[in-house]
């Protein structure tokens, strides 16, 4: 038998590589890995600083006492004040004021709380007095005129009708105007209509000033 050379495979030299070629597995592995961490490192540099959020999310220290101390500031001065109701109708109930009711009354009302009241009674009255003086204390207080006598004249006359009727009243405030004052009495029908005096050059009946400056003298 005659000796034949052992076959021996083809060596395609085009799929042949070596450690060092590009085509081998490994090379290409480590190409792949490089690849993914410079991505990394781009997604890494790439991503917001988390304290920038947190300084757009939250205002500053100072932009928030900037604003506290805006709501600190006072009002301003040339606001108004409100004026108390009572108030107001203490002042329009000073002066002089007349009515009719059985006869004829005067009442000057002094911005000290003291009153005088005049009354001219008329018609059967006039037989127990032709006229009386009443020196009393007033108070407005809820909406409510007081009154109550101290003393008046002709005594006798004076402190027989106050053993009867009792020295004080408190009656409700219906109306309070610079011209007029309507009261409701305490039995809840009867109503008092003054109407302010004005003084005239024939009139020695005092003003509302003359009233303020009786009562609180230089």
């Amino acid at each position: 038998m005659n000796d034949q050379p052992t076959s021996q495979p083809p060596t395609d030299s085009g799929s042949s590589c070596s450690s060092n070629s590009p085509c081998c597995p490994g090379v290409r592995i480590a190409k792949y890995v490089a690849v993914l961490a410079g991505i990394g490192l781009v997604i890494w540099f790439a991503r917001p600083n988390r304290s920038d959020e947190n300084s757009a999310a939250k205002p500053s220290g100072k932009s928030v006492s900037s604003n506290k101390a805006s709501d600190d500031v006072p009002p301003d001065d040339k606001t108004d004040a409100v004026v108390d109701p009572a108030t107001e109708q203490k002042l329009l109930l000073l002066g002089v004021w007349e009515d009719d009711y059985k006869g004829k009354r005067v009442l000057t009302v002094r911005d000290d709380g003291t009153a005088t009241m005049i009354v001219e009674p008329s018609g059967l009255n006039s037989l127990f007095a032709a006229k009386l003086q009443f020196e009393e204390t007033w108070e407005i207080d809820d909406g409510h005129l007081t009154m109550k006598v101290t003393s008046g004249k002709p005594s006798a006359r004076v402190n027989f009708i106050l053993k009867t009727m009792g020295d004080s009243t408190r009656q409700r405030i219906l109306e309070l105007t610079e011209s007029r004052l309507r009261l409701l009495d305490e039995n809840g029908e009867t109503e008092y209509d003054w109407r302010r005096v004005e003084p005239t050059t024939d009139d020695e009946s005092p003003s509302r000033e003359d009233v303020k400056t009786q009562s609180n003298p230089p």
